[in-house]
């Protein structure tokens, strides 16, 4: 369950012609982003990837999903129900560690592989966005908890964000205070945004991964 991540390209060449991974056509590998040329002063004092811990906290929220389903579809017993051919979609398309993008199609089936491979070109999408959008320091766990936050809420989102601005000016306090307003997921009949408990827990798993607690 995630919104607003971007696609990512997997080794398999059905997924060579996804179009929004190519505005990152050099960063292809881990390695690539080890070797990647930063120019801010800042940069230097970054983690240049996502760690173990970082990877199990966006495993821990996303959960894996060996089929594609639909993010905003009713579940069935607490579980995903399969998107097929033909069905109305009401949010988007997702697969493995909440994996989206134009691979992502009705009625597919990947492999516990293939979910992983996903997660790890998708961490690498997010790595270089976070690279450019942030101008100051980080810790590994800062980086590790930016990484889960973008992961879910797109690094549209994140740009634009409070969180970000505050985190630039120096105000790490405030911009890990700043994770507890994302908790909303969609809005109510009357029009009021609607508390997501999930997201709770997940916004306050980041919050206290981002302060070292």
């Amino acid at each position: 369950e995630t919104t607003g991540v971007p696609p990512s390209k997997t080794p398999q060449k059905e997924d060579t012609q996804n179009i929004r991974y190519k505005t990152a056509p050099e960063l292809k590998t881990v390695e690539d982003i080890k070797k990647f040329e930063m120019k801010d002063k800042y940069y230097k004092n970054f983690p240049v990837n996502i760690s173990q811990a970082g990877i199990d906290l966006i495993k821990q929220y996303e959960g894996c999903v060996l089929y594609t389903y639909d993010d905003k579809a009713p579940r069935k017993k607490g579980r995903t129900v399969a998107f097929k051919q033909g069905d109305k979609k009401i949010g988007t398309l997702t697969i493995g560690y909440g994996h989206t993008g134009a691979d992502v199609t009705p009625g597919r089936t990947i492999t516990q592989s293939q979910a992983e491979d996903y997660l790890k070109t998708d961490t690498m999408y997010f790595c270089r966005e976070i690279l450019k959008a942030v101008k100051v320091p980080l810790t590994q766990n800062q980086f590790d908890a930016l990484m889960s936050f973008v992961y879910n809420v797109g690094p549209g989102n994140f740009r634009s964000s409070t969180l970000l601005k505050l985190l630039n000016s120096g105000d790490y306090a405030g911009a890990a205070a700043q994770l507890d307003k994302w908790i909303y997921n969609g809005k109510d009949k009357k029009g009021n945004p609607i508390v997501s408990s999930w997201q709770v827990k997940r916004r306050a798993a980041e919050k206290a991964m981002f302060l070292g607690v």
